[in-house]
């Protein structure tokens, strides 16, 4: 399958044309340098700048400035197959003042009609739209059809997966006055999940301009997080959960403060968090290959590594956690390059087994994590007070433990409380059960201080604040069985990634074996919680 882009932008492009001196009228200015312009193309240079895969849909005039363009896309890393030209209208140049440190007057050249403003709903490629970990569409591309059309279809066909942004882009000579704009940027706040903007641009799509009115006029319009720009105030970021963020500027010396705001789009589009997303698939090795109601669902192994190779080639994925032969096939796919790798290490209790609380370390042991260069290694706890073999589990855990230790390897357990239902094991995900395998696990061993957990979300969400309460040391939520209920499983995911020992997810079948297959979208989706 082709990989998706990290991101997709759809809208200006343009050559900018910049005087080489500041604080000269533009009368007066006898030279100019000529560079990449228009605020989707920027968004998709500063991504790829980072190191994302990137394309821009928009048009050019057909003539030199437009294969200048071109050229200067594919100098920057950013795909052009969807730039095509008009051969009705000439590629669009822009020139500016530059009165530092905050004054720098824009003069469009867009007439008779910009050919960016010419993009048609046929010309568009809906599934690699909806492929993307972020679309990220603009204002300006609302002000005229055909592209206001399209602009609305590509919104529409995305159906709010994985990130849509929507980059208010504020230009009043676009448009011939506010009132005109207000209905447009309505129906696009329905489709997007993200929201970015000055307060100007702010005030245009809500009517509000003081920063938190704004943005919460903006999660009543349907995004799930609110960007609010304030200039030399910095960045307020609103999420429809009430978790809420203000940063403050980077002072710098100002030269020209055009493209600043195209160049936080492209950092935006990047966006790491800080926390782990690992993608799990230790599970066939226990035997346990059921998805659902299919009971051999993960036996493919082709099918199972297209899968795992796709997922970690989401943008915000940073590893895997497996048994040895996966993890072996994927480093011969080079599908583990610059990635987090854990290894799984007891899978000896196969799932269904008269003996599987017996979970005896048939994987990776800690010398072998050791010698191969991993960063970690996993292990699974399960205690039924009614089987005396959870205590040999318990003490080989804890043995095991030391031994990653005394190697300064991290190691991730994952404990729960377990019973037997005719003669069926079931883990007890009670708030009482979860609190009482936290505390078990954290106190395993000669020394915590590389023990991380693993832990599930009790049946009820609620309860998770006090049973994290449990223990000081950090913790990744597991995915588990979540049914045919993905929606519900992402809202227990994201109230206790707010939690504050929690520090990611490592989530398997979940993510791999999506209700409705889309692995790409279940994975961006699982991203956009952290």
């Amino acid at each position: 399958m082709p990989q998706p882009y990290d991101v997709i932008t759809m809208g200006r492009i343009g050559v900018d044309l910049y005087p080489l001196r500041t604080g000269v009228p533009l009368a007066q200015v006898d030279t100019f340098g000529k560079f990449l312009g228009g605020s989707a193309t920027n968004v998709a240079v500063g991504a790829a700048r980072l190191g994302r895969r990137t394309a821009v849909i928009t048009r050019t005039g057909k003539d030199a400035f437009g294969d200048y363009l071109h050229q200067a896309l594919g100098e920057f890393g950013v795909d052009d197959r969807w730039v095509t030209p008009v051969a009705a209208y000439p590629t669009p140049v822009t020139f500016c003042e530059i009165f530092p440190p905050d004054h720098f007057p824009l003069y469009f050249y867009r007439r008779p009609k910009a050919p960016d403003l010419e993009i048609h709903e046929h010309e568009l490629d809906l599934a690699a739209i909806r492929g993307a970990r972020v679309f990220w569409m603009t204002g300006t591309g609302l002000c005229a059809e055909p592209s206001r059309g399209a602009t609305l279809a590509a919104l529409a066909h995305r159906d709010r997966s994985g990130i849509t942004v929507f980059d208010l882009d504020w230009r009043p000579m676009f448009w011939s006055d506010p009132g005109e704009a207000r209905p447009y940027y309505a129906e696009a706040l329905a489709h997007a999940t993200v929201a970015v903007g000055n307060l100007e641009e702010c005030e245009i799509a809500t009517g509000e301009r003081d920063p938190y009115a704004a943005a919460r006029a903006l999660l009543a319009a349907g995004v799930e997080l609110a960007v609010v720009k304030q200039g030399p105030k910095g960045v307020l970021a609103l999420h429809r959960d009430g978790t809420r963020a203000e940063v403050p500027p980077v002072p710098v010396e100002v030269v020209n403060g055009l493209g600043a705001g195209d160049a936080f789009g492209g950092a935006l589009c990047h966006g790491e968090s800080g926390r782990l997303m690992i993608i799990a698939a230790d599970h066939p090795a226990r035997g346990a290959l059921a998805v659902g109601e299919r009971p051999l669902a993960m036996a493919n192994r082709l099918d199972l590594l297209e899968r795992l190779c796709l997922a970690l080639s989401r943008p915000g994925v940073d590893g895997v956690l497996a048994t040895a032969d996966i993890l072996d096939d994927l480093l011969l796919l080079g599908a583990l390059e610059d990635k987090v790798v854990i290894g799984s290490m007891n899978r000896g209790g196969l799932s269904g087994a008269a003996f599987e609380l017996d979970d005896r370390f048939t994987g990776h042991r800690a010398q072998d994590l050791d010698r191969l260069g991993f960063d970690a290694g996993k292990l699974l706890l399960r205690i039924d007070y009614q089987d005396p073999a959870s205590l040999d589990t318990l003490h080989a855990t804890a043995r095991a433990v030391d031994e990653m230790a005394e190697r300064q390897l991290p190691v991730f357990v994952e404990p729960f409380i377990c019973y037997r239902v005719d003669g069926i094991l079931r883990n007890d995900l009670s708030a009482e059960a979860v609190t009482r395998s936290i505390a078990i696990a954290s106190g395993l061993a000669g020394t915590s201080a590389y023990t991380w957990l693993k832990v599930p979300v009790t049946d009820d969400p609620d309860d998770m604040a006090a049973v994290m309460e449990t223990s000081t040391l950090p913790a990744v939520l597991l995915g588990g069985e979540i049914g045919d209920d993905q929606d519900g499983a992402y809202e227990k995911w994201r109230g206790a990634l707010q939690l504050p020992t929690v520090q990611g997810l490592v989530v398997g079948r979940s993510l791999l074996y999506p209700v409705d297959g889309d692995v790409a979208g279940a994975v961006d989706t699982a991203v956009g919680l952290l």
